[in-house]
């Protein structure tokens, strides 16, 4: 069975994902990530800077496939076909169709309007397929 998390209320979408990136391969995952064109370099930056001694080794959807396949985690404009992972974090707005292949999916969603309503849309398509996706409000988190 797919999980299927909801993070709402990101105060910053990116920095957000690096941390939880961070934490799921600290936990030995593999993780796809989904970003708008825009916010790849910014999150590409926020994996490189996030702690000031060290980075989270990544790969950007147009690096060599040698170097992707080596990766725990891959940045990426459009779903990768050739990337095995079993998480998917997914900063769009877009629905993931193919998103049954990965052991867990991750929506992360911003204080935005435009992106809460697209996340309730992603919701009501999860629910349609059968799954219950789990609601964290990251505004009641402390500290």
């Amino acid at each position: 069975m797919n999980e299927v998390a909801f993070h709402f209320n990101a105060p910053d979408k990116v920095h957000y994902a690096a941390r939880l990136v961070r934490k799921a391969v600290a936990r030995g995952n593999r993780l796809l990530v989904l970003t708008d064109p825009e916010d790849m370099g910014t999150l590409d930056t926020a994996l490189w800077t996030l702690e000031p001694d060290a980075f989270l080794a990544h790969a950007l959807d147009n690096d060599p496939v040698a170097v992707r396949q080596r990766s725990p985690v891959l940045l990426a404009c459009s779903l990768a076909q050739d990337f095995d992972a079993d998480v998917l974090v997914n900063l769009r707005h877009a629905w993931v169709d193919t998103w049954v292949r990965f052991a867990k999916v991750v929506e992360v969603v911003s204080e935005d309007e435009t992106d809460r309503q697209a996340a309730r849309d992603r919701w009501r398509m999860y629910r349609q397929n059968g799954v219950e996706p789990v609601h964290h409000d990251l505004r009641s988190r402390t500290g």
